[in-house]
């Protein structure tokens, strides 16, 4: 029996680079680690002892075998983070839930498949005129658009829109997205010109938008946040229920996008009290609103996601500075996030210890 299957995708079989740490911390401690690919269907989930979901950067296009396998696994081995927290984590709808727990979050409107929307009326309504509209069930670029009253000219997504938790911790300094970016952005072929056409929508080409996808894609239409600009995006890395480090994503010039995969500029970012009462109580929420749901996930006694008692293995919060000055979450990311490893001393091995206690 192996002890650990790190999941992946069949576009990225071996892990991203950055991954690679946390392997060779694993077998240093004596214990069996294998890339697997999660839709491989040769693969008996039963005989690993430990089943953790990394890279499955293609899930999104799939999400429903996804969940199912997510299901299937659970049941015959232990998985990481759980089933029940995938499927939850899967619908960018649990911001509302979250937002209901009192965290700040971005605001945003749901759309259902299969209705209709006045968009004009909506952004009319809601005293908006810049906002990004991105698929429900989502990840990086794939679907989402920036739209902006009197704006137009130039595809691409809004500011502050998630990567979907993908990505590596870093380009490599030469402009080259990873092969999580690409997958993610359906190109068969990179495209660098067409991935970094920039600049909002027109509230019609918003609405022409919706109106070709609408029918069978659940939309979420959010406010658009442009402290993302010059301040960036924050991200707090969680491992077991601790607070391990933090980075900030500055969009390059000229561009709004906080993806590394468009050439952000990435740095290591020291979080304030403030930042760090923000990031507890996000994941205060989520621990409390899965156990009322009945997911197993313990209710909040401390600053830890707990699951049964134990810290969830990975958390990923996602921020940005709204316009009173006080972080909005924009993404909570629970299934396979970029840890950003290269970030934060000592973070690989932390990330293989929390592995090697649930072994």
């Amino acid at each position: 029996m192996t002890d650990i299957a790190l999941v992946t995708c069949s576009d990225i079989p071996n892990l991203p680079m950055d991954e690679w740490p946390v392997v060779t911390a694993l077998q240093k401690k004596g214990l069996t680690v294998q890339p697997v690919i999660w839709d491989d269907h040769g693969i008996d989930w039963s005989t690993f002892r430990l089943v953790v979901i990394r890279s499955t950067w293609d899930y999104v296009k799939r999400h429903e075998a996804f969940s199912a396998w997510a299901d299937w696994v659970g049941s015959v081995t232990s998985l990481c983070n759980p089933a029940d927290v995938v499927k939850w984590n899967t619908r960018k709808t649990y911001l509302s839930d979250l937002g209901v727990r009192g965290v700040r979050v971005v605001e945003s409107e749901v759309l259902e498949a299969g209705g209709e929307v006045d968009l004009a009326g909506l952004m009319s309504a809601r005293g908006w005129v810049d906002v990004v509209i991105k698929p429900v069930i989502g990840a990086g670029a794939n679907e989402s658009i920036r739209v902006r009253s009197g704006g137009g000219g130039g595809g691409g997504n809004g500011a502050g829109d998630d990567d979907g938790g993908r990505g590596s911790a870093g380009n490599g300094g030469n402009g080259e997205p990873s092969t999580g970016a690409k997958l993610l952005a359906g190109y068969g072929d990179w495209n660098p010109a067409g991935m970094k056409s920039g600049g909002p929508k027109t509230v019609r080409e918003g609405q022409d938008h919706l109106n070709k996808q609408l029918s069978d894609t659940s939309f979420l239409v959010q406010l658009f946040l442009p402290a993302v600009l010059t301040e960036g995006e924050l991200s707090f890395l969680y491992i077991d229920g601790e607070l391990s480090h933090a980075i900030r994503k500055i969009p390059q010039s000229g561009d709004y996008r906080s993806q590394e995969e468009y050439s952000s500029k990435i740095t290591a970012y020291k979080p304030s009290d403030s930042d760090r009462e923000f990031a507890d109580h996000v994941v205060r929420a989520a621990n409390q609103h899965l156990s009322a749901k009945g997911s197993g996930v313990a209710g909040a006694t401390g600053d830890a996601a707990e699951l049964d008692g134990k810290p969830l293995l990975y958390t990923r919060v996602d921020a940005v500075i709204g316009d009173d000055s006080r972080l909005r979450l924009i993404e909570l990311e629970l299934i396979e996030p970029a840890l950003y490893l290269g970030f934060g001393d000592g973070a690989a091995d932390r990330v293989a210890a929390a592995i090697a206690r649930r072994v």
